[in-house]
């Protein structure tokens, strides 16, 4: 069996103001597929969205997303993973065809999942540490 090297891309936050106090948030975590897909939250909204559609159309109007475009993100994540995330299923609907997640794709929402909570737990911890010396610096050096 190949192996597929997986690497996390970043863990990103971004600045913001609250209540008129500068914040730092955390934005979710990018993986890249060996050298080349990298996976967005994105594509793991709508691989969930599929797993409760059973349809990728249904699932591209659920989150506000084009047909093209979600059909793009699955092809992408068949091609780049070597094996299909979601597969086309016969169904007794008016269409006859529905959409049914592989065991990969919901190993993939899983697994993704874990690291988008591991990422928050570290960078809850680091944005800490940093709100803490932002404080302490405005405090040693008077911006007014």
């Amino acid at each position: 069996m190949e192996e597929i090297p997986f690497a996390l891309v970043q863990c990103r936050w971004s600045v913001v103001k609250k209540d008129s106090q500068m914040q730092l948030q955390l934005l979710k975590p990018r993986l890249q597929v060996g050298g080349g897909l990298v996976i967005r939250h994105e594509a793991i909204e709508l691989l969930r969205a599929i797993g409760q559609q059973s349809s990728i159309a249904g699932a591209a109007r659920e989150l506000g997303m084009e047909f093209r475009t979600a059909w793009g993100y699955i092809r992408d994540l068949n091609e780049s993973l070597k094996k299909p995330v979601v597969v086309v299923v016969k169904t007794r609907g008016a269409g006859g065809r529905g959409s049914q997640l592989t065991p990969l794709g919901l190993a993939l929402i899983m697994e993704f999942d874990k690291i988008d909570s591991a990422c928050q737990v570290a960078a809850r911890r680091a944005l800490a540490s940093i709100e803490r010396q932002i404080a302490r610096a405005s405090d040693t050096f008077p911006t007014d």
